[in-house]
């Protein structure tokens, strides 16, 4: 039958298409087990930010839920630059955290 009942009706929207804010304040320091500890204050998004993208001399170096991220693979004697990008559930990605 082509009868609908109201509560077969289904509201269909648009999508989250808001990106979160940029992570700020990042931070890095080096530990005596040759590591990199970065830590970040949270960013902020309309829906909730999900994940952070750690981003090692432009290249993805990994993701974390957390607000800080231990870098295990440096090289003693190199130099590294550090952004952070914020992630929300609909894969909406904020622009970069300053550089460390």
């Amino acid at each position: 039958s082509s009868d609908v009942c109201s509560s077969d009706l289904v509201e269909v929207t648009s999508g989250d298409a808001t990106a979160p804010s940029a992570p700020s304040n990042l931070t890095a320091q080096v530990n005596t087990t040759q590591q990199v500890r970065l830590a970040w204050d949270a960013a902020t998004d309309n829906k909730g930010v999900t994940k952070y993208r750690i981003v090692r001399d432009g290249r993805l170096l990994g993701m974390t839920a957390l607000l800080a991220y231990t870098d295990t693979t440096v090289q003693i004697g190199r130099s590294y630059t550090y952004t952070i990008k914020a992630l929300d559930a609909a894969g909406n990605v904020s622009l970069d955290s300053n550089a460390v």
